[in-house]
């Protein structure tokens, strides 16, 4: 190949651009052994010739191992029912995570950043009969992997029937798990408007198991697990649970917009529909009159306290002063 001469940084670049034309792309280092080799003497990597030869080249991202956060926990919770840790050949190590909604994607990559200063990856496809595009939003981290696995018993490879809670959670703050339940119902809950009803679906008995010991320590009452025709199903039911629950899991800066959504309906609807239990005293009608007049929680008329101070933060958001 380079027979009577020598070789130098200018013969590599020279023998890379002679390559790509010969073969009709860009080359990769297994396409020529000795041009690899000499890269790596002149230039210390395949990457660093490919460079000086004109190609832009991807660096290599270290990401940051977080410490426990609510973002983390949130995180956690969509990986372990929207997502997926990929293992291929005991090599190739990927953290998946999959939605059609395209602001859920821009979400998702903004958390990531935020949890761990890495800028992921998306690949937009079209999923067999649904017209709407497909985001697959990865992280090529096997750091990253390995950290999930561990620290929230999330499984490598296919996890539906074998994935269960993380025993951290038995043991830690009790915003933690809300942050935690927030990314389940993001990735596998259904909210029913007509019934105050909350469904997360799972092929795991184990870990709707665990689901339901987490949520009975958070006071929030859930049905026992039912098996149904593809998947084993929790249920919570009752307006004073679903009140509870969406109190405690916005506002929130990273969430599924649409799932939030639901959930506010809801509160409208039971703030519409609440009558207090216990009838009014006069001087308790008279605190409620003079308070329908001032901000905040207490000027929200005829709504339970957790619906008052969710409306009231979430106004707060919406008009930037929080």
């Amino acid at each position: 190949m380079t027979r009577g001469r020598k070789w130098s940084k200018n013969i590599v670049v020279s023998r890379i651009k002679a390559l790509e034309k010969k073969l009709g792309k860009r080359p990769v280092k297994r396409d020529a052994s000795t041009l690899y080799q000499k890269s790596r003497e002149f230039f210390g990597t395949w990457n660093n010739a490919l460079y000086a030869a004109g190609y832009t080249i991807n660096k290599k991202q270290i990401p940051r191992i977080p410490d426990l956060s609510i973002e983390l926990c949130y995180f956690a919770g969509i990986v372990s029912t929207d997502g997926h840790l990929y293992c291929s050949n005991g090599k190739s190590r990927k953290v998946l995570i999959y939605t059609s909604y395209p602001d859920e994607c821009k979400m998702v990559a903004r958390l990531i950043d935020e949890i761990f200063q890495y800028r992921a990856s998306v690949k937009v496809r079209r999923m067999g009969w649904n017209k709407r595009n497909n985001y697959e939003i990865y992280i090529s981290s096997k750091p990253i992997v390995e950290f999930l696995n561990k620290k929230f018993n999330i499984p490598l490879g296919p996890k539906s029937k074998t994935i269960t809670i993380p025993i951290i959670f038995e043991s830690i703050r009790p915003e933690f798990a809300w942050n935690y339940l927030r990314g389940v119902l993001d990735g596998d809950g259904d909210i029913l408007q007509r019934d105050y009803l909350v469904r997360i679906s799972s092929g795991s008995m184990a870990y709707l198991e665990g689901l339901r010991n987490m949520l009975e320590k958070l006071g929030i009452k859930s049905t026992s697990i039912k098996k149904e025709k593809t998947a084993f199903r929790l249920y919570i039911y009752g307006k004073e649970n679903i009140v509870k629950i969406s109190s405690k899991l916005y506002p929130a800066t990273f969430c599924y917009k649409r799932k939030r959504n639901m959930f506010v309906k809801l509160l409208r609807r039971a703030s519409k529909n609440y009558r207090p239990a216990v009838a009014q005293t006069d001087s308790s009608l008279h605190m409620s009159e003079r308070n329908r007049g001032n901000g905040g929680a207490s000027g929200c008329r005829g709504v339970l306290p957790e619906m008052a101070e969710f409306f009231t933060s979430r106004r707060s958001i919406e008009t930037g002063r929080l």
